[in-house]
């Protein structure tokens, strides 16, 4: 039956409309498994031609259930793109002073606390300095929430490292790990990420 998906492009449904398959064979692969169920191809062209109406008009429904599942994620970028261009920091207060609090805030929270690092220190900062928890209030719900959230993620982390000159990849600092995040750290690794997060976003094309 899979191959009928791939080559013919067929649903479940219709596959179900051929009726019985024209063989069954013991599967080659899995002798527990079900027997294949096997349609000969001159039989599956002509229930396409005799049904191309029907296949039209389910084809039609599938390719505007997808463009309205692609209709509400760009909303939903247009709305989070939004909502990160104004991103809010809190007045920039000296690295002794946010290292002192986060400490503060890490013991009260963690039983097991190992100390400071630049990852939980970006971490403090994007929760307790910026409007972060906002905008994560703004993604519920969205449609490709999942995607727009790493995004958003690793586009504030590039911000604060920026601001508060945290040696630390952005990537890392998100707590997202890809290949590039074993790239060393640098002015241009940052500009770099950040402009691929701005561009996922799209920052330079809200309205």
């Amino acid at each position: 039956m899979s191959k009928v998906r791939e080559e013919f492009g067929l649903t479940d449904l219709m596959i179900k409309a051929l009726g019985e398959p024209d063989e069954l064979r013991v599967n080659p692969y899995y002798k527990s498994a079900p027997p294949m169920r096997l349609y000969s191809r001159a039989r599956i062209k002509q229930w396409i031609e005799e049904n191309s109406a029907m296949i039209a008009a389910q084809q039609g429904r599938k390719r505007g259930a997808q463009k309205s599942v692609e209709t509400k994620r760009q909303k939903a970028k247009v709305v989070i793109a939004r909502a990160v261009a104004c991103l809010r920091m809190r007045t920039l207060v000296s690295r002794e002073q946010l290292e002192k609090s986060a400490n503060s805030f890490y013991m009260k929270t963690y039983d097991n606390y190992g100390g400071l690092t630049e990852r939980g220190l970006c971490s403090y900062i994007r929760h307790k300095h910026t409007n972060y928890e906002r905008i994560l209030v703004l993604l519920k719900g969205k449609v490709g929430a999942d995607d727009l959230y790493e995004a958003v993620k690793i586009y504030l982390c590039c911000r604060i490292i920026r601001a508060y000159n945290l040696q630390i990849h952005p990537m890392k600092a998100a707590d997202i790990w890809d290949s590039s995040a074993d790239t060393p750290f640098s002015q241009e690794e940052l500009d770099r990420v950040e402009a691929d997060m701005a561009c996922q976003l799209g920052l330079g094309t809200i309205g």
